[in-house]
């Protein structure tokens, strides 16, 4: 799912957002995997987001449970195609190497990223990385996945722990960790 970025004639200004969210963190060879992936997917001149990283994740992660999640939310994410969950159309959040990110997009890696740190799990496995793309309700990845309202999201935050982490973070409340 990507967005047509705009032309703004040069690239994001170090001031803003930072370029690489995932700055400082390392990755774990699933993660490094689908995140180098859905860049690749990524057309020139669009915007990556977060259902197309959420597919190449899925794609890259053959070694953790996806059955469930795959269960609970049937057919959505197996047939969920790229551009057909859009973040939401609020312009570019920063790059990672050199592709430019949806806001929800660069929000949604620097909050794994914020996991990874808090919880002390690096290199980051796919499961915090998954924590991140739904971290907001709004993004494509929830849409993807069928994720409507704070009561679904939860379950699915459940799932995600106990299924690709296989461990339970205690209090984790995502919305202080979501933060543009």
């Amino acid at each position: 799912a990507m967005i047509p970025a705009r032309q703004s004639g040069q690239a994001q200004s170090s001031n803003r957002a930072p370029q690489d969210p995932l700055r400082g963190v390392g990755l774990t060879d699933v993660v490094a995997t689908a995140i180098h992936s859905s860049l690749n997917s990524c057309i020139e001149k669009e915007l990556l987001d977060t259902c197309a990283i959420l597919l190449s994740l899925r794609e890259a992660d053959a070694t953790s449970n996806w059955s469930r999640i795959n269960l609970y939310f049937p057919a959505r994410v197996i047939e969920a195609k790229r551009g057909l969950f859009p973040d939401p159309p609020l312009g570019t959040g920063g790059q990672l190497k050199g592709t430019l990110l949806t806001v929800s997009c660069a929000r949604a890696l620097r909050t794994a990223s914020r996991i990874s740190l808090q919880f002390n799990l690096s290199p980051m496995p796919a499961g915090v990385l998954a924590l991140g793309l739904v971290a907001n309700v709004d993004s494509g990845a929830c849409r993807a996945l069928g994720i409507a309202n704070a009561s679904e999201q939860g379950e699915l935050i459940r799932l995600i722990q106990e299924d690709l982490l296989q461990v339970h973070l205690g209090e984790l409340n995502l919305s202080d960790l979501d933060i543009p």
